[in-house]
């Protein structure tokens, strides 16, 4: 069972509308390197950041194991109506990042890419 982290971050302290979600869950044992792969190109765009690459999807993600210990497949969640959210997720050893930021936190797409950039894996 994964150990889950979960940040939410209101929008104007809102206790109803959510602005930026970050999940973290341990999926494998310490010192697994997870890896993320697209499940296909139209799934979502892989990001390099200054440390390690992340993917972003603009709208809402799944993830789904792979073919290979620690490999998680990310795909996009088909919408409808589509929602302008951004969606990024990256890993940090064996803790997988979810970043969701939804409309109304009125933040861009690279506001919400550089603050997945700051994830640093624990010590």
């Amino acid at each position: 069972m994964p150990a889950i982290l979960l940040l939410d971050y209101r929008f104007n302290e809102s206790l109803s509308v959510p602005g930026i979600v970050v999940t973290e869950s341990a999926q494998a044992t310490p010192g697994t390197k997870l890896e993320l792969v697209l499940a296909d190109k139209s799934c979502g765009e892989i990001q390099n950041l200054a440390h390690g690459k992340a993917i972003y999807v603009n709208g809402a993600a799944e993830i789904r194991p792979g073919i290979r210990e620690g490999q998680w497949m990310v795909c996009k969640v088909p919408e409808s109506p589509p929602r302008d959210a951004h969606t990024v997720m990256l890993t940090k050893g064996h803790v997988l990042i979810e970043v969701v930021a939804f409309p109304e936190a009125g933040v861009s797409r690279q506001e919400i890419l550089r603050l997945a950039e700051s994830f640093v894996e624990a010590q």
